[in-house]
């Protein structure tokens, strides 16, 4: 499925797209609508997608798709949705500001007969037989990721934990999973819960603050880009680096083989969380609007996408190899393949 795709092109496409009229009725296009853009993530998120959208469009399952940025708002992204919905699209994959504000547009796209499906964040149970929701288990990514550092502190220590953006469902799931874990183990202290709003930048100002106010910090937990922003914060201060999550990149990586090839005792967990979860849900959108059904319904209109990426200082090195021709800002990811997704449906 791997094809380079030239991310400033493809944005000016899709743009053009958004200005025409109704598409052919003849035509698969898919209206794909997400929120936050302009960090690493979200871009390789888009990449993905896109190269999957080149796969299925060369296997003449799909013929356009439609990709629009709303931000973190809900009004500009519900808009953006009623236009798809206008434009009669086949099929609308939303990556949401919100999973409680969108409800009311989501329900119009199914009363257009448009099947939605929500992705990397998911619906509240009330509200998941409006739409399929493609995600990852983001509580047991926090749980499994807290609990290796809890064991590498040896059940004791001060933790500081950084989460995204207040309120958004995948920082709420892994608070979940992430407190869990912590709890399991009465010697940890949680020192306090910041954000850094997945923001490398954001993430280094908040933790200096935090660093500064406290004088031992053992370790810190965080997810989305922001473990490299964090450990500047350290630095910055003169602090020894802390056992921490760290984020799935390469400038993880180099960073952190530079420190355990100087011999420090640097221990670390990078949980997956592959922006390639955008074309595992643009897959199912494809097959959707190509008329199959799935062959048996989903547990609450959920699929969970079993994610195989945890790089420790144990295999870091074959996650160095597997990326020794990528930028130093790439993210490790995954998406499910052909085989994967034909395996859930039926025509």
């Amino acid at each position: 499925m791997k094809k380079t795709i030239k991310m400033l092109t493809l944005l000016l496409v899709c743009g053009m797209l958004m200005s025409t009229g109704a598409f052919a009725k003849d035509k698969i296009v898919i209206g794909y609508s997400n929120s936050l853009f302009g960090n690493i993530w979200r871009e390789k998120m888009v990449e993905d997608s896109m190269e999957v959208f080149e796969f299925y469009k060369q296997k003449g399952m799909v013929d356009e798709v439609v990709v629009q940025h709303s931000g973190m708002e809900v009004n500009t992204q519900i808009q953006q949705i009623r236009n798809m919905i206008s434009q009669n699209v086949n099929c609308i994959l939303i990556n949401p500001s919100s999973v409680s504000g969108l409800t009311g547009v989501i329900e119009e796209a199914r009363d257009a007969d448009i099947p939605v499906i929500v992705f990397d964040g998911e619906l509240p149970d009330k509200d998941k037989d409006i739409a399929y929701n493609v995600v990852t288990d983001k509580v047991a990514e926090g749980y499994n990721s807290a609990k290796w550092i809890a064991e590498q502190l040896g059940g004791k220590g001060k933790v500081v934990i950084m989460l995204g953006f207040a309120g958004v469902s995948g920082t709420e799931q892994r608070r979940v999973g992430v407190e869990k874990a912590f709890k399991e183990y009465p010697g940890i202290e949680i020192l306090t819960t910041v954000y850094g709003q997945w923001n490398q930048a954001t993430a280094e100002a908040v933790m200096n603050d935090v660093v500064s106010a406290h004088p031992q910090i053992d370790a810190f937990w965080t997810a989305g880009s922001m473990a490299m922003g964090c450990l500047r914060a350290f630095m910055n201060a003169g602090r020894p680096l802390p056992v921490c999550a760290g984020d799935p990149t390469k400038e993880f990586f180099v960073f952190a083989k530079k420190q355990l090839d100087k011999g420090a005792d640097f221990k670390f967990v990078c949980p997956g969380n592959p922006p390639g979860i955008g074309g595992t849900a643009l897959a199912m959108g494809i097959y959707l609007a190509n008329g199959y059904k799935f062959k048996e319904p989903l547990p609450k209109n959920t699929y969970y996408y079993p994610v195989k990426t945890f790089v420790t200082p144990k295999n870091l090195d074959e996650y160095l190899a597997l990326m020794k021709d990528d930028p130093e800002t790439m993210w490790v990811s995954e998406y499910a393949d052909d085989a994967q997704i034909m395996a859930l449906f039926k025509k």
